[in-house]
């Protein structure tokens, strides 16, 4: 009984302790049984960690013991042995496999790689070729249709119909122009005192062109050109050097007709990668008068003798030249430019558009000119493949054709005067058409003329009459001349050019009889 009490007073004296602390006791906190579990788990983590590192420590311990057996020898069994021989052979065919799949894998990675590379230049070869072809195609198809384009656009240098420039006359009066030759279908008129390209005679009409208008006007309304030296045509062509010359006051302009060819030409040479530029085209006589004014030619044209051009003898005045220049602008005007891939392209390319190289090196004899491998002069594509394929100066060709076909520059009414009748049979010869109907502007070709004293006069006068009025005295030749054989080609060749002379010249014939 005491025992219990004395454990009951001292269970009660436990947990009411705190009473003796005082005012202490009572502000102490008190752990709860949530707080007891977590100290109690906070105690096994301790005691966790606590094995750990005594286990690294162990751990530890027994590394550096192996450590320090290495350098004894560790005796094995023959099983053990075995089974380490076996453990390392697996080791070495692991790393020998690995070697192979890198070495195998790399190769695969070269192999794919250069049949890539060879693929793309395959594509690319082919696609050059393909791009190539095609060019190469266009360009002879641009090269046929320029045939064409320039045979229905442009007018043909040395052709035997009415398209065929005979000569040059000026305007006495302002002229209307009509499309027939008639006066009716006025479209246009002329001024004054300007300069008409001459295609041959109608009746009481002139067929002319002034820049790009083309029609009839009435003949007794163009004047003739004074100076026979200047404004010379042959075979259809005007030629300009050092003997025959421009006027002052001739300013054509630019040429039409040159002008599309050289467009043409411009835009077919792109498809060869070749860029061609005009450096320079028409310049008038008051522009050549300015380059010719210091030591130094602005347009580099100098005579053979290295002097400068008599004003007048530019080609550019006619508005049918061309001077060209490539990417390199370094190289215009100088001898660099013939060294050029343009240079050498036009070489080969421009007679098809109808251009030639009007002074070649090596011809400065025949041109009396410096070589000028930038300058090109529109002549037609007919005598541009002539001068091509027989490597030929334009002086070279004129003076080497058996068929002239100039007019007289120099008469008020550009038409054929008979040539006076014979006193009697076997007399002197029937006196030449004056000065004022014969062409002196005329290239005789050789003897092609001068042989109707020895024939018989009749004949002559009766050949004479049968030349077109468009022709104007060229012509004067004896037909029966059979022992001249040279005569005969020319007679040939004529007759090819006069189309129905009878009945185009009712008024020859007449004033003839």
């Amino acid at each position: 009984m005491g025992n219990k009490k004395n454990n009951s007073y001292s269970d009660i004296n436990k947990k009411y302790s705190f009473l003796n602390e005082g005012v202490e006791g009572l502000n102490k906190k008190r752990p709860s049984g949530k707080r007891t579990a977590s100290i109690q788990k906070q105690e096994q983590l301790a005691n966790q960690n606590r094995k750990r590192r005594q286990t690294l420590r162990e751990e530890k311990r027994r590394i550096m013991n192996a450590q320090r057996e290495l350098g004894h020898t560790v005796k094995l069994n023959p099983q053990e042995i075995e089974f380490e021989r076996r453990r390392l052979e697996q080791v070495k065919k692991k790393r020998r496999a690995e070697e192979v799949r890198k070495k195998k894998r790399r190769n695969n990675g070269i192999f794919i790689i250069v049949v890539s590379i060879l693929l793309v230049v395959l594509l690319a070869v082919l696609i050059k070729n393909t791009l190539a072809g095609r060019a190469q195609a266009n360009q002879q198809a641009a090269n046929q249709n320029t045939q064409i384009k320039l045979q229905e656009e442009t007018p043909q240098t040395g052709s035997t119909d009415s398209t065929q420039l005979l000569g040059f006359n000026k305007t006495g009066e302002e002229l209307p122009i009509y499309k027939e030759a008639n006066e009716e279908n006025k479209f246009a008129e002329i001024p004054q005192n300007v300069y008409v390209k001459n295609f041959g005679q109608n009746g009481e009409f002139t067929k002319i062109k002034y820049l790009d208008q083309e029609g009839y006007v009435k003949t007794a309304g163009l004047k003739s050109i004074e100076d026979p030296n200047q404004l010379k045509v042959i075979n259809g062509v005007l030629l300009v050097n050092d003997t025959y010359s421009l006027p002052k006051d001739y300013d054509p302009g630019l040429d039409v007709d040159a002008q599309k060819a050289f467009g043409i030409m411009v835009e077919n040479a792109k498809a060869d990668n070749i860029v061609l530029k005009s450096a320079s085209d028409y310049r008038n006589y008051a522009q050549q008068e300015k380059a010719n004014s210091g030591k130094v030619n602005d347009y580099g044209e100098y005579k053979a003798d290295s002097r400068q051009l008599d004003l007048g003898t530019s080609e550019h005045q006619t508005g049918l030249a061309y001077d060209i220049m490539g990417e390199d602008y370094e190289a215009k005007y100088t001898e660099a430019f013939a060294d050029s891939k343009e240079a050498s392209w036009l070489k080969n390319n421009a007679y098809k558009y109808g251009f030639i190289e009007r002074f070649p090196a090596g011809k400065e004899s025949q041109t009396n000119r410096r070589a000028e491998p930038w300058h090109y002069r529109y002549v037609g594509v007919e005598i541009a493949q002539r001068i091509f394929e027989g490597k030929l100066t334009l002086e070279e060709y004129l003076n080497g054709s058996t068929t002239p076909t100039t007019i007289e520059n120099n008469v008020d009414r550009p038409e054929i005067k008979p040539a006076a009748e014979p006193e009697e049979s076997g007399s002197e010869p029937a006196e030449q058409p004056s000065s004022e109907s014969t062409n002196n502007n005329q290239n005789t070709g050789g003897d092609n003329t001068g042989n109707s004293g020895t024939n018989n006069q009749g004949q002559n006068s009766d050949s004479e009459t049968q030349n077109t009025p468009s022709q104007n005295t060229q012509n004067t030749q004896n037909t029966q001349n059979t022992q001249n054989t040279q005569n005969i080609q020319n007679t040939q060749n004529n007759s090819q050019q006069n189309s129905t002379p009878e009945q185009n010249s009712p008024g020859n014939s007449q004033e003839t009889q």
